[in-house]
């Protein structure tokens, strides 16, 4: 689907686009806000189609990383990075 016609389908697409870019998308449809609140996960590149009806679908997809923790309380969604595998991995790996 088109990205310029997305929006007629109810659906936010992106090609490449850093997280930060996408989550003030998503506050536009959201009852919630997306607080990115890790730096390093503000220039993550998103790709893909996105219902903006059910914004638990773009959640799961951000569950799926591994190195990414949403936490979703009452007033606002935080995203987060899980610091303690990327320290093991960078540890095991000797990179930084």
């Amino acid at each position: 689907m088109e990205r310029a016609t997305a929006w007629l389908h109810r659906q936010i697409a992106f090609d490449h686009e850093p997280l930060s870019r996408v989550a003030a998308e998503f506050d536009r449809y959201a009852s919630k806000p997306l607080e990115v609140t890790a730096p390093g996960l503000r220039d993550l590149e998103v790709s893909g189609v996105f219902s903006t009806d059910d914004p638990e679908e773009f959640l799961a997809f951000l569950r799926s990383l591994e190195w990414v923790r949403v936490e979703v309380t009452p007033t606002r969604i935080r995203v987060s990075q899980k610091w303690a595998l990327w320290v093991h991995r960078t540890l095991s790996t000797g990179g930084a």
